[in-house]
């Protein structure tokens, strides 16, 4: 007589295209992974995986039309009133739905057809800003109010987060806290800098906007260069100030890599000696809508040993900890100093550089809190 094999749960995970996503959930063991991952126009996934199983599934607009899509050339923003074609078919068959964040018209979408199938949710939670614009303004109260009720389990991507959860009644034993993880082996350390580069190379990752602080970076570079001859500044994204960083390129020692994928990235960290995040609050009206939630590019440059200069915004103080150096926001002249410092120190850079590797296997293991947030989940199906 063969004995009973119990079969896994099957989670449908519900993202966007976004390869640090996919290789986490690919380290569960116990949980069986259907990987939803939606785009404007049908799209291969960037990266390969051993476990999960990918459906792309395409957006539509959720009204008639989609008026932030008009602002940006037709492209959808993470704001876009948007839903997933298909999405309902495909989370029929699982046991428990997980999304991101609470604010999207995909996520009700994906917590409505969820309840309907009597299957549980769990929502990830990044956000920090309490009492968020979104939690007012339709369409997006509506989606954040039925997020909120029908979630089974709340995972914070940080203790930051509770500042945002903290606007909503949630018991606490729905809510916990498990930071986001790394490939600590794929984020390593350079053992050797590149021979034939003597200028000591200052690294930024990610999106090329004001609210990521490139201005101040920028004005802070410049000073640099006028006190220390061999440094260098190379950003990796794309963005609106993508013009200005060619322009100045063509007067001092800045290189623009453009968009990196992902594969190429840990190369990019192992070639720089410092890190650079001097993200800012962004406000409309006075009304702050965004701010640096807990940064993926953080983490990768602490796992790739690399000392940091940062601003304190949103969650950045808790991620980096206490080794690194913080700045006001929008402080040039602070920026400007903790750099010096840095350039000017290699035995400070090294010893930082040092730290912030173990803080990453520590903290931000990939193997490590995908178990955690694996066992948070099981935890609601049994």
């Amino acid at each position: 007589m063969k004995a009973n094999i119990k079969k896994k749960p099957v989670m449908a995970v519900i993202r966007g295209v976004r390869p640090s996503e996919a290789l986490f959930y690919d380290k569960f063991k116990n949980i069986k992974i259907k990987f939803i991952y939606f785009s404007q126009e049908k799209c291969a996934y960037p990266v390969k995986t051993k476990n999960l199983d990918f459906v792309n599934l395409t957006l539509k607009p959720k009204y008639f039309i989609e008026p932030f899509s008009l602002l940006n050339g037709g492209r959808y923003t993470n704001r876009s009133l948007v839903e997933i074609n298909g999405l309902e078919e495909e989370i029929k068959g699982v046991d428990v739905v997980n999304i991101c964040d609470t604010f999207y018209p995909w996520a009700k979408q994906a917590v409505d057809n969820a309840k309907k199938y009597n299957k549980k949710i769990v929502t990830i939670i990044w956000e920090t800003i309490h009492n968020h614009p979104t939690c007012r303004i339709p369409p997006f109260s509506s989606c954040v109010k039925s997020v909120i009720e029908k979630t089974d389990l709340f995972i914070l991507r940080s203790n930051a987060a509770l500042r945002f959860m903290e606007t909503f009644d949630i018991p606490r034993k729905k809510i916990k806290v498990i930071y986001k993880g790394v490939d600590t082996n794929r984020f390593r350390p350079s053992k050797t800098k590149l021979k034939s580069r003597s200028a000591v190379r200052i690294l930024y990752v990610g999106q090329l906007t004001k609210s990521k602080g490139i201005d101040d970076l920028l004005q802070a570079f410049v000073l640099l260069t006028k006190k220390i001859p061999k440094v260098e500044l190379a950003l990796a994204g794309k963005g609106i100030l993508t013009g200005r960083i060619d322009k100045l390129s063509k007067k001092y020692p800045i290189k623009n890599l453009g968009f990196v994928d992902y594969e190429s990235l840990p190369n990019i960290y192992r070639q720089a000696d410092i890190y650079c995040s001097p993200s800012k609050d962004l406000k409309y009206f006075k009304i702050k809508v965004w701010e640096e939630l807990f940064s993926y590019t953080l983490m990768e440059a602490q796992a790739s040993g690399l000392p940091i200069v940062a601003s304190r915004c949103g969650g950045i103080p808790e991620e980096i900890g206490k080794a690194n150096f913080l700045v006001d926001q929008g402080d040039v002249e602070g920026l400007y100093r903790a750099l010096v410092r840095l350039v000017e120190n290699k035995d400070l850079c090294k010893r930082t550089g040092l730290l912030n590797r173990e803080r990453a296997l520590k903290y931000f293991s990939l193997g490590k809190q995908a178990k955690k947030t694996e066992e948070a989940i099981l935890s609601v199906l049994n």
